[in-house]
């Protein structure tokens, strides 16, 4: 019995002692904080820098903290020891808390405001960011179904209902009312009315609203499955070089960056259409001429009235100039069959495209050299073809002086609407065949090159 009342004295005069000294350390602790952060102020008013009002406010709360800390010890008497205790840690971490956050938020105003920061965080999130990508498995098509059953009614519509209907579609319909019995899918029927994702209405609001405009939506979406077919046509290609030949071609087609906003492109990017009415509307290929090395490539018209230039320009060029009227650029006008250099212009009766009702394919033969005259200066040698019909009309040579640093890009300007031009830049596309070539001055270059690289043909005695 004595033993035991004798363990929980000196238990109690150990529990009293442990308060006794944690109000110590804590008050100790409150007077070193804020000897801190006066000395902190105190340095950075020395330096002449503009004081922090988070360092003002964490030694004023510091002050009060303290004074409160005074107060509450004198009225111990009154209070429980654990109770006090309690709610001092727990205002103390709650300040400590807000301290921080207050803290964190002024370095992040201060670090955003450094040059180069923002940039990079909105790098970081948007390289970070796979989540938002990866599509929900919860997402499902609701609204593809399998139609079981279908009845037409004989229910005639009034004409001028009929009329209503007709004008705001953009497609001919059948107005018939029908019942039809239709199966979801299975994922789909299990998707609660809760859970569906939400769907954006279609109405005839969402449509082009000019009649040119809606032509223009209607040919690119009929093209898609060529668009399909020359993609995979190209990759192909690419594929069977690397893994046949071992070597990398260049897929070239028409540059949609680099090209009129009236002008569809089409089969891939290697075809362009001008669709809407204006005059010149210009299109260049993704690749330039190389140096030292002849190049070949073709382009049919699909229409003997077609309004046409086919030749080379720079991309300084406009896209609403006529190729060939410019400095540095040299074309042939189907029409006329006018070889156009600037301030030049050569007829050749022959390259006319309405001498024969025919579709016409125009062939350039390039070679781009160190010209020996003007050391900064480069040579363009082109000779122009035109092949219809079997037959096949060849220009003279022309040269066209231009700087070592400019590139020459393959380039058509359409003038009439609705007709198409296609680019042939592959040897497996070339029409006209290689023996047409050898009554012309094809024999002074030792080998021919498509502009993606591959060889067209060589003469024997190189290729030996």
């Amino acid at each position: 019995m004595y033993t035991s009342l004798g363990t929980i004295s000196s238990a109690a005069v150990r529990y009293g002692t442990t308060f006794a000294s944690l109000d110590e350390a804590k008050h100790n602790i409150l007077v070193v904080c804020i000897a801190l952060l006066h000395a902190l102020n105190e340095i950075q008013e020395r330096w002449h820098l503009s004081s922090l009002d988070v360092l003002v406010q964490a030694e004023q709360h510091l002050r009060d903290l303290l004074r409160a800390e005074c107060f509450s010890s004198s009225k111990s008497a009154s209070l429980p020891d654990d109770a006090t205790l309690v709610s001092i840690l727990y205002a103390v971490w709650q300040w400590l808390h807000e301290l921080a956050m207050s803290a964190c938020r002024q370095i992040h105003e201060h670090v955003m405001h450094v040059p180069g920061v923002s940039r990079l965080v909105v790098w970081l999130q948007a390289h970070f960011s796979t989540t938002n990508n990866v599509p929900s498995a919860s997402e499902v098509d609701t609204m593809t179904a399998i139609v079981l059953s279908y009845t037409e009614k004989d229910i005639p519509l009034s004409s001028a209902l009929n009329h209503r209907i007709q004008r705001s579609m953009h497609y001919p319909i059948n107005l018939k009312p029908f019942d039809a019995t239709v199966q979801l899918q299975p994922a789909a029927a299990m998707v609660t009315a809760g859970c569906l994702p939400p769907t954006s209405l279609k109405s005839p609001q969402s449509m082009p609203t000019s009649p040119t405009a809606r032509v223009h939506w209607q040919s690119s979406l009929a093209s898609l499955s060529q668009n399909v077919l020359y993609n995979v046509r190209d990759q192909l290609r690419a594929e069977l070089a690397a893994t046949v030949g071992g070597t990398d071609i260049c897929i070239v087609k028409f540059n949609r960056h680099d090209c009129h906003t009236e002008l569809q492109l089409s089969c891939g990017a290697h075809a362009a259409t001008k669709v809407l009415p204006g005059l010149y509307r210009t299109v260049r290929a993704s690749s330039p001429i190389p140096l030292d090395r002849a190049i070949y490539f073709e382009m049919s018209v699909d229409h003997h009235a077609t309004s046409c230039c086919i030749g080379l320009s720079p991309q300084a060029l406009p896209c609403n100039a006529l190729v060939g009227t410019q400095k540095h650029t040299i074309g042939v006008y189907s029409k006329s069959g006018m070889i156009l250099a600037h301030s030049v212009q050569i007829p050749v009766p022959g390259l006319a495209c309405s001498v024969t009702t025919t579709p016409s394919t125009y062939g350039l033969l390039v070679h781009r050299s160190i010209s020996t005259t003007i050391p900064e200066a480069h040579c363009i040698q082109v000779l122009f073809s035109r092949f219809a019909g079997g037959e096949m009309a060849v220009s003279e040579l022309c040269e066209v002086l231009v700087p070592a640093t400019l590139e020459l890009f393959p380039t058509v300007t359409l003038d009439s609407m609705h007709h198409t031009i296609l680019s042939r830049f592959a040897p497996s596309d070339l029409i006209v065949p290689w023996e047409l070539w050898t009554q012309c001055i094809a024999w002074q270059y030792p080998a021919i090159y498509t502009l993606d690289g591959t060889l067209w043909s060589a003469r024997a005695e190189d290729t030996t």
